[in-house]
Protein backbone atom coordinates (compact mmCIF):
# COMPACT_ATOMS: atom_id res chain seq x y z
CA UNK A 1 0.00 0.00 0.00
CA UNK A 2 1.63 3.31 -1.05
CA UNK A 3 0.43 5.15 2.04
CA UNK A 4 2.00 2.60 4.35
CA UNK A 5 -1.48 1.93 5.68
CA UNK A 6 -2.50 -1.70 5.34
CA UNK A 7 -5.98 -3.04 5.96
CA UNK A 8 -6.25 -4.62 9.38
CA UNK A 9 -8.74 -7.31 10.35
CA UNK A 10 -10.80 -7.34 13.49
CA UNK A 11 -13.24 -9.90 14.85
CA UNK A 12 -13.38 -12.13 11.79
CA UNK A 13 -11.99 -12.38 8.29
CA UNK A 14 -14.99 -10.67 6.67
CA UNK A 15 -14.39 -7.38 8.46
CA UNK A 16 -11.71 -5.00 7.23
CA UNK A 17 -11.30 -1.41 8.29
CA UNK A 18 -8.58 1.23 8.05
CA UNK A 19 -8.24 1.86 11.75
CA UNK A 20 -5.67 3.32 14.13
CA UNK A 21 -3.08 0.65 13.29
CA UNK A 22 -2.34 2.63 10.12
CA UNK A 23 0.43 5.22 10.21
CA UNK A 24 -1.04 8.28 11.96
CA UNK A 25 -0.91 10.94 9.22
CA UNK A 26 -2.25 8.79 6.31
CA UNK A 27 -4.97 7.40 8.57
CA UNK A 28 -5.95 10.86 9.76
CA UNK A 29 -6.31 12.11 6.21
CA UNK A 30 -8.02 9.08 4.71
CA UNK A 31 -9.93 7.94 7.74
CA UNK A 32 -13.37 9.08 8.85
CA UNK A 33 -14.86 9.67 12.27
CA UNK A 34 -13.64 7.10 14.77
CA UNK A 35 -10.85 5.94 12.46
CA UNK A 36 -9.40 9.43 12.11
CA UNK A 37 -9.88 10.11 15.83
CA UNK A 38 -8.04 6.91 16.78
CA UNK A 39 -5.11 7.77 14.51
CA UNK A 40 -5.05 11.31 15.85
CA UNK A 41 -4.96 10.15 19.47
CA UNK A 42 -2.14 7.70 18.75
CA UNK A 43 -0.15 10.38 16.92
CA UNK A 44 -0.56 12.83 19.78
CA UNK A 45 0.58 10.25 22.32
CA UNK A 46 3.63 9.36 20.24
CA UNK A 47 4.51 13.06 20.02
CA UNK A 48 4.34 13.50 23.79
CA UNK A 49 1.07 15.47 23.66
CA UNK A 50 -0.63 13.27 26.24
CA UNK A 51 -3.03 15.86 27.66
CA UNK A 52 -4.38 16.80 24.23
CA UNK A 53 -4.65 13.10 23.35
CA UNK A 54 -6.70 12.58 26.51
CA UNK A 55 -9.02 15.51 25.72
CA UNK A 56 -9.55 14.38 22.11
CA UNK A 57 -10.02 10.77 23.18
CA UNK A 58 -12.81 11.62 25.63
CA UNK A 59 -15.24 12.44 22.81
CA UNK A 60 -17.71 9.61 22.23
CA UNK A 61 -15.91 7.49 24.82
CA UNK A 62 -18.31 7.89 27.74
CA UNK A 63 -21.86 6.58 27.90
CA UNK A 64 -24.56 9.07 28.82
CA UNK A 65 -27.31 6.52 29.34
CA UNK A 66 -28.01 2.83 29.55
CA UNK A 67 -26.53 1.86 26.17
CA UNK A 68 -24.63 2.90 23.08
CA UNK A 69 -26.94 2.80 20.08
CA UNK A 70 -26.23 2.13 16.42
CA UNK A 71 -28.41 4.38 14.27
CA UNK A 72 -29.08 3.90 10.57
CA UNK A 73 -29.88 6.96 8.46
CA UNK A 74 -31.33 7.33 5.00
CA UNK A 75 -28.73 6.42 2.41
CA UNK A 76 -27.13 3.73 4.57
CA UNK A 77 -24.90 5.77 6.86
CA UNK A 78 -24.50 4.70 10.48
CA UNK A 79 -24.01 6.83 13.58
CA UNK A 80 -23.53 6.00 17.24
CA UNK A 81 -25.77 7.51 19.90
CA UNK A 82 -25.91 7.57 23.68
CA UNK A 83 -22.36 8.97 23.96
CA UNK A 84 -20.85 12.24 25.16
CA UNK A 85 -19.48 14.58 22.48
CA UNK A 86 -16.98 17.43 22.74
CA UNK A 87 -18.71 19.51 20.05
CA UNK A 88 -15.49 21.00 18.69
CA UNK A 89 -14.67 21.74 15.06
CA UNK A 90 -11.24 20.19 15.57
CA UNK A 91 -12.71 16.78 16.37
CA UNK A 92 -12.96 14.18 13.57
CA UNK A 93 -16.19 12.90 15.12
CA UNK A 94 -17.92 16.20 15.87
CA UNK A 95 -16.78 18.26 12.87
CA UNK A 96 -18.85 16.29 10.30
CA UNK A 97 -21.90 16.53 12.56
CA UNK A 98 -21.54 20.30 13.01
CA UNK A 99 -21.03 20.70 9.27
CA UNK A 100 -24.18 18.72 8.55
CA UNK A 101 -26.25 20.82 10.96
CA UNK A 102 -24.96 24.06 9.44
CA UNK A 103 -25.87 22.87 5.98
CA UNK A 104 -29.34 21.89 7.17
CA UNK A 105 -29.88 25.39 8.52
CA UNK A 106 -28.38 27.21 5.54
CA UNK A 107 -30.05 25.10 2.86
CA UNK A 108 -33.46 26.85 2.76
CA UNK A 109 -31.87 30.30 3.10
CA UNK A 110 -29.40 29.71 0.28
CA UNK A 111 -32.11 28.25 -1.93
CA UNK A 112 -34.27 31.34 -1.43
CA UNK A 113 -31.50 33.89 -1.89
CA UNK A 114 -30.12 32.20 -5.01
CA UNK A 115 -33.41 33.02 -6.73
CA UNK A 116 -33.22 36.73 -5.83
CA UNK A 117 -32.33 38.63 -9.00
CA UNK A 118 -31.35 41.65 -6.91
CA UNK A 119 -28.32 39.87 -5.46
CA UNK A 120 -24.93 38.77 -6.75
CA UNK A 121 -22.63 36.50 -4.77
CA UNK A 122 -18.85 36.50 -4.37
CA UNK A 123 -16.33 34.16 -2.78
CA UNK A 124 -13.17 35.55 -1.19
CA UNK A 125 -10.32 34.47 1.07
CA UNK A 126 -8.91 36.80 3.74
CA UNK A 127 -5.45 35.93 4.97
CA UNK A 128 -2.26 37.32 6.49
CA UNK A 129 1.34 36.49 5.71
CA UNK A 130 2.69 33.97 8.18
CA UNK A 131 6.06 32.46 9.04
CA UNK A 132 7.37 29.41 10.83
CA UNK A 133 7.36 29.84 14.58
CA UNK A 134 4.45 32.28 14.81
CA UNK A 135 1.91 31.32 17.46
CA UNK A 136 -1.46 30.25 16.12
CA UNK A 137 -3.40 32.46 18.52
CA UNK A 138 -1.40 35.55 17.57
CA UNK A 139 -2.14 34.98 13.89
CA UNK A 140 -5.81 34.32 14.57
CA UNK A 141 -6.21 37.43 16.74
CA UNK A 142 -4.60 39.59 14.04
CA UNK A 143 -6.80 38.06 11.35
CA UNK A 144 -9.98 38.69 13.33
CA UNK A 145 -8.87 42.26 14.11
CA UNK A 146 -8.53 42.96 10.38
CA UNK A 147 -11.81 41.28 9.54
CA UNK A 148 -13.78 43.08 12.25
CA UNK A 149 -12.34 46.39 11.08
CA UNK A 150 -13.70 45.77 7.59
CA UNK A 151 -17.13 44.52 8.73
CA UNK A 152 -17.61 47.50 11.04
CA UNK A 153 -16.64 50.05 8.37
CA UNK A 154 -19.33 52.21 6.76
CA UNK A 155 -18.37 51.00 3.27
CA UNK A 156 -19.07 47.41 4.24
CA UNK A 157 -22.25 48.27 6.12
CA UNK A 158 -23.72 50.12 3.13
CA UNK A 159 -22.63 47.60 0.49
CA UNK A 160 -22.66 44.05 1.85
CA UNK A 161 -26.18 42.69 2.26
CA UNK A 162 -25.08 39.45 3.85
CA UNK A 163 -22.12 37.17 4.45
CA UNK A 164 -21.07 33.69 5.51
CA UNK A 165 -17.65 33.23 7.06
CA UNK A 166 -15.77 30.03 7.87
CA UNK A 167 -12.43 30.00 9.64
CA UNK A 168 -10.00 27.42 8.30
CA UNK A 169 -6.51 26.66 9.52
CA UNK A 170 -3.71 24.67 7.92
CA UNK A 171 -0.06 24.04 8.71
CA UNK A 172 2.82 23.87 6.24
CA UNK A 173 6.44 24.81 5.72
CA UNK A 174 5.65 28.36 6.84
CA UNK A 175 3.87 27.24 9.98
CA UNK A 176 0.28 27.94 10.97
CA UNK A 177 -2.01 29.53 8.41
CA UNK A 178 -5.43 30.55 9.74
CA UNK A 179 -7.58 32.22 7.09
CA UNK A 180 -11.20 33.16 6.50
CA UNK A 181 -13.28 31.85 3.62
CA UNK A 182 -16.23 34.13 2.93
CA UNK A 183 -19.28 34.40 0.70
CA UNK A 184 -20.63 37.92 0.28
CA UNK A 185 -24.01 38.98 -1.07
CA UNK A 186 -23.89 42.38 -2.82
CA UNK A 187 -26.62 44.33 -4.62
CA UNK A 188 -26.74 43.32 -8.27
CA UNK A 189 -26.08 46.90 -9.40
CA UNK A 190 -22.84 47.26 -7.39
CA UNK A 191 -19.59 47.13 -9.36
CA UNK A 192 -17.51 44.54 -7.44
CA UNK A 193 -14.10 45.79 -8.61
CA UNK A 194 -14.05 49.03 -6.54
CA UNK A 195 -15.53 47.25 -3.51
CA UNK A 196 -12.90 44.51 -3.41
CA UNK A 197 -10.15 47.06 -4.07
CA UNK A 198 -11.41 48.92 -0.99
CA UNK A 199 -11.55 45.68 1.02
CA UNK A 200 -7.96 44.83 0.10
CA UNK A 201 -6.74 48.30 1.10
CA UNK A 202 -8.74 48.29 4.34
CA UNK A 203 -7.48 44.85 5.30
CA UNK A 204 -3.90 45.80 4.51
CA UNK A 205 -4.11 48.97 6.62
CA UNK A 206 -5.49 47.01 9.59
CA UNK A 207 -2.75 44.40 9.19
CA UNK A 208 -0.06 47.09 9.39
CA UNK A 209 -1.56 48.28 12.66
CA UNK A 210 -0.83 44.80 14.01
CA UNK A 211 2.69 44.84 12.57
CA UNK A 212 1.77 42.44 9.77
CA UNK A 213 0.99 42.43 6.07
CA UNK A 214 -1.85 40.84 4.15
CA UNK A 215 -1.35 38.22 1.47
CA UNK A 216 -3.26 38.76 -1.76
CA UNK A 217 -2.90 36.16 -4.49
CA UNK A 218 -4.46 36.68 -7.94
CA UNK A 219 -8.04 35.51 -7.91
CA UNK A 220 -8.50 36.00 -4.16
CA UNK A 221 -12.09 36.91 -4.96
CA UNK A 222 -14.45 35.86 -7.72
CA UNK A 223 -18.14 35.83 -8.51
CA UNK A 224 -20.14 32.71 -7.71
CA UNK A 225 -22.70 31.60 -10.26
CA UNK A 226 -26.20 31.68 -8.87
CA UNK A 227 -26.84 28.01 -9.65
CA UNK A 228 -23.61 26.99 -7.87
CA UNK A 229 -24.13 28.98 -4.69
CA UNK A 230 -25.26 25.91 -2.76
CA UNK A 231 -22.13 23.98 -3.74
CA UNK A 232 -19.81 26.76 -2.65
CA UNK A 233 -21.68 27.23 0.64
CA UNK A 234 -21.32 23.49 1.19
CA UNK A 235 -17.59 23.83 0.69
CA UNK A 236 -17.40 26.56 3.32
CA UNK A 237 -19.24 24.42 5.85
CA UNK A 238 -17.22 21.26 5.30
CA UNK A 239 -14.80 20.70 8.15
CA UNK A 240 -13.40 17.51 6.60
CA UNK A 241 -12.11 19.04 3.36
CA UNK A 242 -9.69 16.63 1.72
CA UNK A 243 -8.47 18.74 -1.19
CA UNK A 244 -10.84 17.48 -3.88
CA UNK A 245 -12.51 20.67 -5.02
CA UNK A 246 -15.88 20.74 -6.74
CA UNK A 247 -16.23 22.20 -10.22
CA UNK A 248 -17.75 25.29 -8.65
CA UNK A 249 -14.71 25.87 -6.45
CA UNK A 250 -12.30 25.17 -9.30
CA UNK A 251 -14.03 27.79 -11.40
CA UNK A 252 -14.28 30.26 -8.54
CA UNK A 253 -10.69 29.96 -7.37
CA UNK A 254 -9.13 29.09 -10.71
CA UNK A 255 -7.45 25.95 -9.34
CA UNK A 256 -8.10 22.97 -7.08
CA UNK A 257 -7.87 23.74 -3.39
CA UNK A 258 -5.10 22.27 -1.26
CA UNK A 259 -6.99 21.98 2.01
CA UNK A 260 -6.96 18.99 4.33
CA UNK A 261 -8.85 18.43 7.56
CA UNK A 262 -7.30 20.21 10.51
CA UNK A 263 -6.49 16.90 12.21
CA UNK A 264 -4.10 16.04 9.36
CA UNK A 265 -1.55 18.60 10.57
CA UNK A 266 1.51 17.55 12.64
CA UNK A 267 0.67 16.53 16.19
CA UNK A 268 2.48 19.43 17.89
CA UNK A 269 0.70 21.94 15.65
CA UNK A 270 -2.70 20.35 16.24
CA UNK A 271 -2.14 20.34 19.99
CA UNK A 272 -1.35 24.05 19.91
CA UNK A 273 -4.53 24.86 17.98
CA UNK A 274 -6.59 22.62 20.26
CA UNK A 275 -5.30 24.43 23.36
CA UNK A 276 -5.44 27.98 21.98
CA UNK A 277 -8.75 27.91 20.08
CA UNK A 278 -11.10 27.58 23.02
CA UNK A 279 -13.92 30.06 22.58
CA UNK A 280 -13.17 30.61 18.89
CA UNK A 281 -16.22 30.74 16.66
CA UNK A 282 -15.29 28.97 13.45
CA UNK A 283 -18.45 29.76 11.49
CA UNK A 284 -20.67 32.81 11.32
CA UNK A 285 -23.33 34.56 9.26
CA UNK A 286 -24.63 38.10 8.88
CA UNK A 287 -27.25 40.12 7.06
CA UNK A 288 -29.52 38.26 4.66
CA UNK A 289 -27.91 34.92 5.53
CA UNK A 290 -28.68 35.32 9.23
CA UNK A 291 -31.67 33.56 10.76
CA UNK A 292 -32.29 32.07 14.18
CA UNK A 293 -31.33 28.68 12.74
CA UNK A 294 -28.19 29.67 10.82
CA UNK A 295 -26.76 31.84 13.62
CA UNK A 296 -26.46 29.05 16.19
CA UNK A 297 -23.05 28.54 17.73
CA UNK A 298 -21.20 25.23 17.81
CA UNK A 299 -22.10 24.93 21.48
CA UNK A 300 -25.80 25.44 20.76
CA UNK A 301 -25.75 22.87 17.96
CA UNK A 302 -24.04 20.36 20.21
CA UNK A 303 -26.53 20.94 23.03
CA UNK A 304 -29.34 20.12 20.60
CA UNK A 305 -27.61 16.97 19.47
CA UNK A 306 -29.97 14.05 19.18
CA UNK A 307 -29.55 10.49 18.03
CA UNK A 308 -29.67 10.38 14.25
CA UNK A 309 -31.76 7.91 12.27
CA UNK A 310 -33.49 4.74 13.42
CA UNK A 311 -31.88 2.64 16.16
CA UNK A 312 -31.00 -0.72 14.60
CA UNK A 313 -28.93 -2.10 17.49
CA UNK A 314 -27.54 -1.23 20.89
CA UNK A 315 -24.73 -2.21 23.25
CA UNK A 316 -25.93 -2.37 26.88
CA UNK A 317 -23.93 -0.51 29.50
CA UNK A 318 -22.86 -3.71 31.26
CA UNK A 319 -21.42 -5.03 27.99
CA UNK A 320 -19.78 -1.69 27.16
CA UNK A 321 -17.95 -1.77 30.51
CA UNK A 322 -16.31 -5.08 29.60
CA UNK A 323 -14.74 -3.62 26.44
CA UNK A 324 -11.22 -2.30 26.81
CA UNK A 325 -10.53 1.22 25.49
CA UNK A 326 -8.71 -0.40 22.57
CA UNK A 327 -11.74 -2.57 21.77
CA UNK A 328 -14.09 0.40 21.98
CA UNK A 329 -12.01 2.34 19.47
CA UNK A 330 -11.70 -0.56 17.04
CA UNK A 331 -15.35 -1.57 17.28
CA UNK A 332 -16.70 1.96 16.96
CA UNK A 333 -14.61 2.40 13.80
CA UNK A 334 -16.04 -0.84 12.39
CA UNK A 335 -19.64 0.00 13.32
CA UNK A 336 -19.45 3.35 11.54
CA UNK A 337 -17.31 2.33 8.57
CA UNK A 338 -19.38 3.17 5.44
CA UNK A 339 -17.43 0.62 3.41
CA UNK A 340 -18.75 -2.24 5.54
CA UNK A 341 -22.32 -3.41 4.74
CA UNK A 342 -24.57 -3.73 7.76
CA UNK A 343 -25.11 -7.44 7.05
CA UNK A 344 -21.37 -8.04 7.49
CA UNK A 345 -21.21 -6.03 10.69
CA UNK A 346 -24.12 -7.76 12.46
CA UNK A 347 -22.38 -11.10 13.23
CA UNK A 348 -19.42 -9.29 14.80
CA UNK A 349 -21.69 -6.97 16.79
CA UNK A 350 -23.59 -9.94 18.20
CA UNK A 351 -20.31 -11.67 19.06
CA UNK A 352 -19.24 -8.58 21.01
CA UNK A 353 -22.43 -8.70 23.11
CA UNK A 354 -24.48 -6.22 21.11
CA UNK A 355 -28.24 -6.59 20.70
CA UNK A 356 -30.29 -5.95 17.56
CA UNK A 357 -33.03 -3.33 17.83
CA UNK A 358 -33.49 -0.50 20.34
CA UNK A 359 -33.25 -1.01 24.07
CA UNK A 360 -36.61 -1.82 25.58
CA UNK A 361 -38.33 0.35 28.13
CA UNK A 362 -37.17 -0.93 31.56
CA UNK A 363 -40.56 0.01 33.05
CA UNK A 364 -42.57 -1.83 30.42
CA UNK A 365 -44.49 -4.68 31.99
CA UNK A 366 -43.70 -3.61 35.54
CA UNK A 367 -46.56 -3.49 38.03
CA UNK A 368 -48.40 -0.23 37.62
CA UNK A 369 -46.33 0.57 34.50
Amino acid sequence: DPSGCADSRSEGPALKTNNHRCHPIPARVSGHGFQARAALVDGLKDAGEGETAYQVGKCASWLLGASMTVNQVEGGGRFLGGLNHCGRNLCPICAPYLSMKRQEGLGPVVDRLSKDEGLRFYYCVLTLRHHLGARWRDLYDALRFCQRGAIQARKWQTTVLGFIRALETTHGQNGHHPHENMILALPAEVDPEPFFAWLEAKFQASARRKGRTADWAPGWWSEVKREELGQVVGYLGADDKMGGASSAIRETLGAPTKHQPVWAMPSHAFAEVWRDSKGVRWFGVGGCFKTEETDKTDEELNEEREDLGAVVAHVPKDTWKTWTPQERRDRQAILTDPALPWAEVVPALLAWGGVLGPQGDPWEGAPGG
